[in-house]
């Protein structure tokens, strides 16, 4: 009989071929790059602690590009889900409005260029918000995002931008992004 229980890592499943464990990773925004329309330069804002985000718009989709180094036991057939956190950064604040996001990737090895084709890219939202300023916000845990080409020991490179033509983004304001957080399946089973 199969046999499956739960670690703050993710889920374990004795049962079947393979068992595989979930694990999660947090990109913090000073380690995003500039993409094609990038957003506000690095900032801080305080309220009593500090952080550091950069402010993607309201009316243009802005983007910043991520780079991952795809641990040596990920699960071959492995996609990753992600999450966006970001702070409410104007005094007006939402009221029963969201926020978009998309993310893309691709993976390259030895040998590989740069330039690689991103795959399609997966939205994720924090809709219905009715929260204050300097409040910290998630947006849900996206679909499976299929990084192009994703392979054990890669550099991966993965594009966040604000999807403000999603009908869920429809908070008129900036807001501060501070981290993308990512989660995938490792094998138990070696490498």
């Amino acid at each position: 009989m199969a046999q499956a229980w739960y670690s703050s890592s993710g889920w374990y499943n004795s049962g079947g071929i393979g068992r595989a464990v979930y694990d999660y990773e947090t990109f913090y925004i000073e380690e995003g790059i500039d993409g094609a329309s990038a957003p506000a330069v690095l900032s801080t804002i305080t309220s009593t602690h500090t952080v550091f985000i950069r402010d993607f718009d309201d009316a243009a989709d802005e983007d910043v590009d991520f780079i991952w180094q795809a641990p040596n036991d990920i699960k071959a057939d492995s996609t990753i889900s992600y999450r966006v956190g970001f702070f409410i950064t104007n005094a007006t604040a939402p009221s029963a409005e969201g926020v978009a996001f998309q993310l893309a990737g691709a993976s390259i090895g030895t040998g590989d260029a740069l330039g690689a084709t991103l795959g399609t890219a997966i939205a994720t939202t924090a809709a219905a918000r009715s929260d204050a300023q300097y409040d910290l916000v998630y947006t849900s845990w996206s679909a499976a995002v299929t990084i192009t080409n994703l392979a054990a020991g890669e550099t991966a490179i993965m594009t966040l931008n604000r999807d403000v033509s999603d009908a869920a983004d429809d908070y008129a304001q900036d807001v501060g992004v501070y981290c993308l957080q990512i989660k995938y399946s490792r094998s138990l089973d070696g490498v």
